[in-house]
């Protein structure tokens, strides 16, 4: 059985919806990237973590009320 891949947007809009699994697959096709440049701008690991979980935490609020409107990894890096 093949996995169907869902864009960024198909996901933002599930969410919207009310599809929690959606955001979910957001988060972990996104972490390491959100991680990484918090790492990068000299975070020690876990400020990273704790950036990372309050940065998505208001990126859901955001995607919630339908107010991503572009790239979810470009509003998440914001």
């Amino acid at each position: 059985m093949l996995a169907v891949l869902q864009t960024d947007t198909e996901l933002l809009k599930q969410f919207e919806l009310g599809d929690e699994l959606a955001f979910e697959k957001l988060y972990r096709r996104h972490k390491r990237r959100l991680w990484g440049m918090a790492r990068k701008m000299g975070y020690d690991i876990q400020q990273a973590e704790d950036i990372l979980v309050e940065a998505m935490s208001a990126v859901a609020l955001q995607a919630r009320k339908g107010r991503i409107h572009g790239s979810f990894i470009g509003y998440a890096l914001t």
